[in-house]
């Protein structure tokens, strides 16, 4: 199975840095704070499919102290009144 890249938006008041990467693994491990999922229903024509926006306030290395990030948990980017942020 190929993996999927996931494309993550960030409600919060600075741009979040990812953790170093690891040497040995593909990816870069990190842990999302605040990480909603919400579904959403796509249509093209007749093509019917559903996608997923995933959004979280920050993020840190796994095993790191939580809390680093600039946004109230449970606030979106639409109520926070920050502009939602993206990292690949």
């Amino acid at each position: 199975m190929t993996a999927m890249p996931y494309r993550v938006e960030f409600a919060c008041a600075h741009q979040p840095v990812p953790p170093e990467t690891v040497p040995e693994l593909p990816f870069r491990p990190v842990v999302l704070e605040g990480m909603t999922v919400q579904p959403r229903a796509e249509a093209s024509g007749q093509a019917k499919w559903l996608t997923w926006v995933v959004r979280a306030i920050g993020m840190t290395a796994p095993g790191a102290a939580t809390g680093t990030s600039g946004a109230a948990p449970g606030r979106s980017a639409a109520t926070s009144g920050t502009a939602a942020k993206s990292a690949a």
